[in-house]
């Protein structure tokens, strides 16, 4: 079971960390771009979360 863990959080930590994945959130204009918390397309207002507070 330990390594299980070990694998998910792995796995975890390389599919959402942004510095190695080479993307960059550019709040400019009315283009949101970054790491998609699920699959799909949105339109409509949108809430950006710049930390964990």
């Amino acid at each position: 079971m330990r390594r299980v863990n070990e694998a998910v959080l792995w796995y975890t930590d390389r599919t959402f960390e942004t510095e190695r994945s080479n993307r960059r959130s550019r709040p400019a204009g009315r283009l949101l771009e970054g790491l998609a918390a699920s699959a799909g397309r949105y339109t409509g207002p949108v809430r950006v979360i710049r930390g964990e507070s």
